[in-house]
Parts: structure tokens; sequence; C-alpha cells
């Protein structure tokens, strides 16, 4: 625990984070946002260049995904992995959903460790 702990946030670079709050701003479930002269580069079929695009989880169509999602997670919600869940099922590519009573990294760190500082 103490290595994970001390190598965090490891792995996450600026714009993952500027994407997170973009998209926690907007409400939306969308591609990273450029600024509007970037976005027609980026983004050349969108017609409006000051919002990117909305994912479309239809091209996902019958491609299997399994949602292990925590109860406790404060980085994503269970509003918004049931919506993500419930659009996957939509399309047909949400294979299984489960939740349970855990955080963000309580899928790779093992319970007994948890209070280990």
């Amino acid at each position: 625990m103490k290595m994970i702990v001390g190598q965090c946030p490891a792995g996450v670079s600026f714009r993952c984070l500027d994407h997170f709050r973009q998209e926690i701003c907007s409400g939306k479930f969308e591609a990273y946002n450029f600024g509007a002269m970037r976005n027609t580069t980026e983004y050349p079929d969108n017609m409006n260049p000051y919002q990117p695009p909305e994912w479309d989880l239809t091209k996902l169509a019958n491609m299997p995904f399994v949602l292990l999602c925590g109860k406790e997670d404060l980085l994503a919600s269970p509003k918004d992995y049931t919506w993500l869940a419930d659009q996957l099922k939509a399309v047909n590519a949400c294979l299984l959903f489960r939740e349970y009573d855990l955080g963000h990294l309580g899928f790779v760190v093992p319970p007994h460790e948890a209070s280990v500082t």
C-alpha cells in the first residue's frame, strides 16, 4: 500500500484531469475540448467548433463490455456509471454490470492493506 500511495497520481496527465473537469462542467460525455481554433482541426466533421463532439456509443454496438463499479468511488458516481451501463445495454454492448461497496482503488488494493499507511 505504501508503494501505491507513494506513486500517486502516477500515470495521470494534466490533459486527462482537464478532460475529466471538462466533462463534469459540461455534463456531457464528449471528446476533449482543445478550444475553438484547434477543435476545427482535431474534429473536422464537427459542426460547432466551440464544443467537442459527444462520444457516439452506438459505434460500440455488440462489443462486449464488463463494468465493475464501486458505490464508494468519489470520482465516478453511481449516477454516471449507471447512465453508461444503460447506454451500453441499449446497443447490446454491456455483457456484465456489477456494483460493489468499494472506492476508486478498491479493485486493486487488497482490503487488509487499506489501513496500512
